[in-house]
């Protein structure tokens, strides 16, 4: 059996089977990087906090020995290498208890950055959402995301693309139970950016729920198919050219918005405990939208069902629930929202 034991500041650069910290000096940085080589909490004293390493038998711990090695800062016996590129293993006990500690508390997050900010953003600012704007890279603000329990994000012509780190931490953020709004008309993607459709952002996005964005209109009339969603007065949301998106109804995706040939523009989906909603245009957090009761009924519907409970429960939000982070970093905003970039 080898520990690692380290003060306030960690440094992985071997694979010990366990990892003993100071309970009180347990920085997001040292959280973050147990959680990227694939570290869950294992044992929990006053003064210290032991991780187990991937595939390492789950075995009773020897908390004396824990106690010697957190004591003295550590000195580390075998373990193997481990590179900072190493394979990321995407479902945490940890991060999902962080991402679903943002799901109950309403925890939002707008991108900013390779998305544009929705002009009616003030329609989310009820039922308790705590609403976040982000002006920089998922990267730059991965705590802050894997703290919130929706990421919004809308499509606008020249944005810049994610980073291949950044796919890979929205998949992290899916696999542990995310969710999701996405809204772009795909069509505008190969016609105003020129770039080849599997190249689009939100495509890439939405293929994990197996969900294909295409470059198709979906006829209009569009009406709201899904019984959950109807609401009276959301013609507003209906108008505009909506790119069809393809599904497959036994992986429990559904159409919310179909048009008259039966072809969907907005679809719902779940994987997991995570879910998303894929819009077919970029209105539906509009200003125009922002002033039409039945608009802003349906984005309140639309948005409950994203932050609905995971199955099995959830938690309670508290420090000693969010891993992720000593505090939520973010700016949080009831009404009116103030983005701060970030």
């Amino acid at each position: 059996m080898s520990y690692y034991g380290a003060g306030k500041y960690l440094r992985v650069d071997k694979q010990p089977e366990y990892v003993v910290l100071p309970r009180d000096g347990i920085s997001f940085d040292n959280r973050a990087l147990l959680n990227e080589h694939g570290y869950e909490e294992t044992f929990r004293a006053k003064t210290l906090v032991v991780y187990r390493g991937a595939g390492t038998p789950a075995r009773a711990w020897d908390s004396e020995a824990a106690a010697r090695v957190g004591a003295t800062g550590g000195a580390l016996a075998g373990g193997n290498g481990l590179s900072s590129t190493g394979d990321v293993q995407l479902a945490s006990e940890l991060l999902a208890r962080s991402i679903t500690a943002g799901v109950t508390g309403r925890v939002i997050y707008v991108d900013g950055c390779y998305g544009v900010t929705p002009s009616g953003l003030d329609i989310l600012n009820r039922n308790g959402n705590k609403v976040n704007l982000y002006r920089q890279g998922f990267q730059f603000n991965r705590d802050r995301l894997f703290q919130s329990g929706l990421l919004i994000m809308q499509y606008a012509v020249g944005r810049p693309e994610p980073t291949e780190a950044e796919y890979e931490i929205i998949r992290r953020y899916v696999a542990n139970g995310g969710r999701l709004l996405l809204m772009c008309p795909a069509w505008v993607w190969p016609a105003y950016d020129k770039k080849p459709l599997h190249q689009l952002p939100y495509r890439r996005i939405a293929e994990q729920f197996e969900l294909e964005m295409e470059a198709g209109y979906v006829n209009a009339p569009l009406t709201i198919e899904h019984a959950d969603f109807g609401v009276e007065g959301a013609d507003e949301l209906l108008r505009g050219a909506f790119s069809a998106i393809d599904y497959q109804p036994q992986s429990g995706a559904f159409p919310i918005v179909v048009g008259n040939s039966g072809n969907a523009g907005s679809v719902a989906a779940q994987k997991g405990n995570a879910r998303i909603i894929v819009w077919g245009q970029n209105n539906l957090l509009s200003s125009e939208a922002a002033g039409r009761p039945g608009a802003v009924e349906f984005v309140g519907k639309a948005v409950n069902w994203l932050l609905a409970p995971p199955v099995g429960g959830g938690v309670d939000g508290t420090a000693e629930d969010r891993p992720f982070g000593e505090d939520n970093e973010g700016q949080t905003h009831d009404a009116p929202l103030k983005a701060r970039s970030m």
